[in-house]
């Protein structure tokens, strides 16, 4: 180690050495405000440095923290909450019963159309189309509807429909296997006359149950939508009166 003075102008950290300012006609001499004292550096000129304080240690922690995203911003679809599920005074609902052979109701057109307003005729296609839309695009789902429903036009048709030929012609939705699944055990269910409400039907949960409420029975008054498409239908309804 070797001792410099704040006084010795080869003292190249004589700057440094005090809290007081520095006179700028005399670079690298301290002035008068601070009390003489000497500064212990390391031969190879590099000054002890005192710790960094606990503050400046929490700060660097956030930020590793936030180059690895723990704390970077969600998006706007992160922050969107789950869909509520169908309480148990909701389920009792008359909107989401089995749709009555009397019921003629036919939904008004909306501009844009949504892909169910064209298969409000067969409730079992209202259902399997809010099953292929889900986790998927609408632009993706319109691309294959077509071929889709000539391949299975009603329930029936769909549970004796290969499930590697359905699941080749939804591929392009992604999760073919799982969704071919739930499409066959839905129709199974649908045929079935022991289900009186919709939301008992396998893979049927509240967006699934509100389109059957809106387009299937016509109860679009008894059911408030969380779907933003659905809701726009929804809103569509109150302000035309369903006419």
């Amino acid at each position: 180690m070797e001792d410099f003075s704040v006084d010795d102008p080869s003292n190249p950290f004589a700057r440094f050495a005090f809290t007081g300012k520095v006179d700028p006609w005399k670079p690298g001499f301290a002035t008068c405000t601070a009390p003489p004292r000497l500064i212990t550096v390391n031969s190879d000129y590099r000054a002890n440095i005192p710790p960094l304080s606990k503050g400046v240690v929490k700060k660097k922690r956030v930020g590793v923290v936030k180059k690895r995203g723990l704390g970077k911003k969600k998006s706007v679809d992160e922050r969107k909450s789950k869909p509520k599920v169908l309480n148990a005074h909701e389920k009792k609902k008359d909107a989401y019963k089995r749709k009555a052979p009397n019921n003629t109701w036919k939904p008004p057109r909306y501009e844009p159309p949504l892909i169910q307003e064209d298969h409000t005729h067969d409730p079992w296609r209202v259902l399997a189309l809010c099953m292929l839309l889900n986790r998927t695009s609408g632009k993706q789902v319109r691309g294959i509807i077509s071929k889709f429903f000539d391949l299975c036009p009603d329930a029936q048709t769909c549970i004796q429909v290969p499930s590697n030929v359905l699941e080749k012609e939804i591929r392009s939705l992604g999760f073919q296997h799982e969704r071919t699944k739930k499409l066959k055990r839905l129709s199974q269910e649908y045929l079935g006359k022991s289900w009186t409400h919709v939301h008992q039907l396998y893979g049927v949960g509240r967006y699934a149950a509100d389109a059957y409420a809106i387009f299937c029975n016509g109860m679009w008054n008894d059911v408030e939508p969380e779907d933003h498409m659905l809701n726009r239908y929804w809103e569509f309804l109150c302000e035309t009166r369903g006419n």
